[in-house]
């Protein structure tokens, strides 16, 4: 039986580090807060299967995804409730070199789950947006006065998400 690859250390989460972890490892797992651009991220990533697991039936549809035999990696959306990781139960248990490429998004790493430390996943995690690309987005949402782009910029906390929201909120004329 194949040993599992020793665990890579934590690597923070920016296009270029996410497709070298998805191009050289067999499972990877991109964690990080709601909202905090994981998706965003992994439809960078070029040519590759998408399964979100909140959708209907794809719970169903994993096992089959996961068999596949194809080069292309396979992007495992939303794998967060008990149900999800029931679901990845396969793939945790799977021998290694005996599947496609997984990467996993989840907001809590698979490795603080029982029984995945001996996978070797390697876990790449979001870090907040820094205030400048924030404020950015704000301006790139045509947020023009100033003040209310330092605000959106102060409630986001580095959160593309909630800054994404506090734009549209400007918009719809929120005081």
């Amino acid at each position: 039986m194949a040993e599992a690859p020793a665990a890579a250390p934590l690597v923070r989460a920016t296009p270029n580090s996410l497709r070298e972890v998805v191009a050289s490892r067999e499972l990877a797992n991109l964690t990080g807060p709601i909202g905090s651009g994981k998706s965003r991220l992994a439809a960078g990533l070029g040519p590759v299967s998408l399964l979100d697991l909140d959708r209907p039936g794809a719970l169903e549809r994993l096992s089959t995804a996961l068999a596949e035999y194809t080069p292309a990696p396979l992007v495992v959306d939303s794998a967060d409730d008990d149900r999800a990781l029931a679901a990845l139960e396969p793939l945790r248990l799977r021998p290694p070199g005996s599947g496609r490429p997984v990467l996993v998004i989840s907001r809590r790493s698979l490795l603080a789950r029982p029984g995945w430390a001996d996978t070797g996943v390697a876990v790449v995690e979001t870090v907040p947006w820094p205030d400048a690309r924030i404020g950015r987005l704000a301006t790139e949402a045509r947020v023009t006065d100033a003040r209310c782009r330092e605000l959106i910029v102060r409630l986001a906390a580095g959160n593309p998400l909630i800054a994404d929201a506090a734009c549209r909120a400007f918009h719809a004329g929120a005081p």
